[in-house]
């Protein structure tokens, strides 16, 4: 038997039977743990059988309170998608409005850019009724483009059920993260085929974004994203090697079929080592 548990690492660990392999699955970035999740982890995760992490960033540090760690993505499909010709002037970000999803880095990053090309547009979906917002730093936020002179090159719309919508409207997708776990909003982009710039926050782009192919990670540098974006706004056969890329990427490392192929490999293989273990337990010691 298996049982699979995400926030309920303690009765994973405490309260099933031996015979019933506890695997715990960490989705946020290792650093992120409030200190209670810290202790509860500490403590829970080494009576499991396996933890799966996200990023290979956080790999060693699972693997000093688990018995077993690896790293296994979320998955998605790759979807058919418009040519880079054919989309929309959109430079995307999807995401809760608060500090920690950089929007305000995004502002600053992309002022010249939005000035130099006034027939595009960011456009930030997330917040209002579906979604979480932070309104001190919407307040923050809105002083700001007034302040850099952006109004009306800024759109916000509440989060929606219908993100696929926007993935295929837009041409690039932006990220302005502080900090990630593995942004599942980089592997939607991809799937749509948008060619991403993003800031290489800790953790989780460089997993999934590769430089140069792809797309194109960008340390702390205002200047350098904006030249970024600004490079793929004035090149549209350069979105569209991207895009392929992105598609290509997609199916080769986030698709169902390989993600629950590592999932059935782990599995089987804490199966197959009960039963070497077993096997071994119950032969005759030497005297």
């Amino acid at each position: 038997m298996l049982a699979l548990w995400y926030d309920m690492a303690t009765v994973a660990a405490f309260a099933l039977p031996s015979s019933v392999k506890r695997v715990g699955c960490e989705h946020i970035a290792y650093s992120q743990a409030t200190p209670s999740w810290r202790f509860i982890r500490s403590v829970s995760y080494r009576r499991l059988d396996a933890i799966v992490g996200l990023t290979r960033e956080d790999l060693p540090l699972l693997a000093k309170i688990a018995k077993h760690a690896e790293v296994i993505p979320n998955y998605i499909d790759a979807t058919p998608v418009l040519n880079a010709q054919d989309r929309q002037k959109i430079l995307l970000t999807v995401g809760h409005l608060d500090a920690r999803k950089g929007v305000d880095r995004l502002l600053w990053a992309l002022k010249q850019t939005l000035i130099d090309h006034p027939d595009w547009k960011l456009v930030v979906v997330g917040g209002g009724e579906k979604g979480y917002v932070d309104w001190g730093y919407l307040d923050y936020v809105s002083t700001l483009i007034k302040l850099l002179q952006l109004e009306g090159r800024v759109e916000f719309h509440p989060a929606t059920n219908r993100i696929e919508d926007w993935y295929r409207r837009a041409s690039v997708y932006v990220l302005g993260s502080r900090m990630e776990g593995l942004p599942m909003v980089l592997i939607e982009a991809k799937a749509y085929g948008l060619p991403i710039v993003s800031f290489d926050c800790p953790t989780g782009p460089k997993e999934i974004v590769r430089d140069g192919i792809d797309g194109y990670l960008i340390g702390n540098d205002s200047f350098a994203f904006g030249e970024a974006v600004a490079a793929l706004i004035k090149d549209a056969n350069r979105r569209g090697r991207m895009s392929d890329a992105a598609l290509e990427d997609v199916r080769q490392r986030f698709s169902p079929s390989v993600v629950l192929n590592r999932w059935h490999e782990l599995i089987e293989g804490l199966h197959v080592k009960e039963g070497v273990l077993g096997r071994r337990s119950e032969a005759p010691s030497w005297p």
